[in-house]
């Protein structure tokens, strides 16, 4: 992970079920306007990185960040742009007054908290069996359960469909021809 030499910026993150929260009650009870939501407190970038078992990768600024996002950038990896980078460097963090006093809404879950169920669910979801990786089509797979049907002994027995022909077209009937007389 990319982290900028002399630098450990302040980090807040919010839980999912936090921000389903405070997005329900902005509906219901919120004026209009915009709404900081955010955990209370924040944590060192250091300290995530750690907790998530991920390397930094220190960075000289200025010109170290460019050359590292110019190099991301060129191996297709990622695109790190101004705004990523500044928030490498200085972090950020929100009041959420506004949100508390007129949705009163306060996350359930800590920027501790919050980052900690991420994790987990990613290293869950690294041992999942991948759902998706084959599937084919419903057609395909609506053919073969049509095709075999068990016989009261428990043998399959083929199962005869009706054919029906597709639709026919109509046949083009030649275009007439005026004489020009």
């Amino acid at each position: 992970m990319p982290t900028v030499i002399g630098y450990d910026p302040p980090i807040q993150l919010i839980h999912v079920e936090d921000c389903i929260e405070a997005m329900v009650l902005a509906t219901r009870r919120g004026a209009g306007g915009a709404y900081n939501i955010a955990a209370p407190g924040n944590e060192p970038l250091s300290t995530l990185l750690d907790s998530a078992g991920k390397l930094h990768a220190p960075l000289l600024p200025p010109l170290g960040l460019g050359l590292a996002a110019f190099a991301i950038r060129r191996a297709g990896i990622a695109f790190l742009s101004p705004q990523l980078l500044d928030l490498l460097r200085w972090g950020r963090t929100l009041t959420t007054t506004k949100a508390a006093r007129e949705l009163g809404f306060r996350a359930a879950r800590d920027t501790r908290a919050a980052f900690e169920d991420f994790i987990q669910q990613r290293r869950v979801l690294r041992y999942e069996p991948d759902r998706h990786a084959y599937q084919y089509e419903k057609e395909l797979e609506d053919f073969i359960h049509s095709r075999q049907v068990a016989s009261e002994n428990g043998e399959a027995a083929e199962q005869v469909e009706e054919v029906t022909a597709p639709p026919r077209r109509p046949r083009r009937q030649p275009a007439l021809r005026r004489s020009r007389s």
